[in-house]
């Protein structure tokens, strides 16, 4: 049995922009397949674009549902890290009301995120995968 989770139209709205980035992903490499040379190139360059967005999306969802970063990404290359300021702002776009869990003293709080937050999760995660 399945247990019933509540989500806020802001969580719904997140989940689907995240589902838009794949449809729009799957269309763009179908075109790309059609192109060759500097016009496929163009194309994949827009397509990588279109996943470092997405990719700031999944994590900002992830966080708000208290899933491990290290869960959705096992490896991260040097330099190649997320920019905390666009996941507070995607997590305060979409769920403002979320709640935040407080690992140290292992409870939810209902407070509102602030950039420190973010950091802390994602430092502490990014570093767990080195």
């Amino acid at each position: 049995m399945r247990k019933y989770e509540k989500k806020s139209a802001g969580l719904i709205s997140l989940k689907a922009k995240i589902r838009g980035f794949e449809i729009v992903s799957k269309a763009i490499s179908k075109e790309a397949y059609k192109k060759s040379g500097d016009r496929r190139s163009n194309i994949k360059l827009k397509k990588r674009e279109l996943g470092q967005a997405c990719r700031h999306y999944l994590t900002a969802y992830a966080l708000i549902r208290n899933v491990p970063f290290s869960k959705l990404e096992r490896k991260c290359h040097e330099g190649n890290y997320l920019n905390p300021d666009k996941v507070l702002r995607i997590i305060e776009e979409h769920a403002s009301h979320a709640y935040w869990h407080d690992v140290e003293k292992n409870r939810q709080v209902y407070r509102k995120w602030t950039i420190q937050d973010v950091k802390d999760k994602l430092i502490r995660e990014q570093d767990d995968i080195k």
